[in-house]
């Protein structure tokens, strides 16, 4: 029976043969966008989310953490507003990009390897952590607790993820899994209800924003509406649909002040 460090050894060598495919390309690496312009306009939304509540407090000179930061696709807002940017992951081919990709915008950040449920700096380093679609790749009380220790006394941590209560939603990910393009893990591991409620023993205070109730609905609303009319018409939707906010695709978390004791196993 494989186990979740299978599955992680699984997506570290995924993602370094995707990342090996950009470093032995002969043609220029295609850097033209990052974050959320990088993301199709008729989902960019929560993307968008998530950089402006960064930008929210983000100061230059903050010492700044993301985990599970990949190529660095998201890496690069913290570093345009003067952070200290720390990206790390699990595969150092990733990481190589994510460092190509900072100095073709003419930003550094730092990259280092390592594990998101063992980061090997010292308590209290970081003003905020990061992580863009990395949720499901960590066991959840092992990154609590190492988020815990990382974040200094006023400390702030951010996401953007998907949402796992939508059976459709649910469905394409697991035809995905037998797909071969995620594991088993991953599926277990999406954020949900529950893993919101963790944070909210951790933090004093949590926002969240969903997105994307019917985003199931794009393939068949672009071709008439267009990306741009397309993305009004979520944003509408999820305005309507309130109730419906549990199964929405994505999430953006923001969570800060720390609290001094709070539960973390899952």
């Amino acid at each position: 029976m494989l186990t979740t460090d299978d599955d992680k050894e699984t997506e570290r060598r995924r993602y370094e043969r995707s990342a090996q495919q950009v470093l032995g390309a002969d043609h220029a690496l295609p850097f033209a966008a990052d974050g959320a312009a990088a993301i199709a306009e008729e989902v960019r939304a929560p993307y968008l989310a998530y950089e402006d509540a960064q930008k929210r407090f983000l100061r230059p000179g903050m010492k700044v953490l993301e985990v599970c930061g990949g190529t660095g696709l998201h890496s690069l807002t913290p570093a345009r507003c003067g952070a200290d940017v720390t990206v790390t992951d699990i595969s150092a081919a990733a990481l190589g990009v994510a460092r190509l990709r900072a100095e073709a915008a003419g930003l550094r950040v730092h990259t280092v390897v390592a594990d998101a449920e063992s980061i090997p700096f010292p308590d209290g380093s970081f003003s905020a952590i990061l992580c863009a679609g990395g949720m499901s790749y960590m066991d959840h009380a092992k990154f609590f607790r190492e988020l815990r220790r990382l974040m200094r006394p006023d400390g702030r941590f951010v996401a953007v993820d998907s949402f796992n209560h939508n059976p459709l939603y649910r469905f394409n990910r697991w035809i995905r899994y037998l797909r071969g393009h995620r594991t088993r893990s991953t599926l277990r591991r999406m954020p949900d209800e529950a893993l919101l409620a963790q944070l909210g023993t951790m933090f004093g205070k949590v926002e969240v924003q969903y997105f994307g109730v019917l985003s199931f609905m794009v393939p068949v609303i672009k071709p008439f509406l267009g990306p741009a009319g397309t993305a009004r018409w979520l944003e509408r939707t999820d305005a309507r649909l309130t109730r419906q906010r549990r199964h929405a695709f994505k999430v953006v978390v923001d969570a800060s002040r720390p609290k001094v004791h709070g539960a973390i196993s899952p």
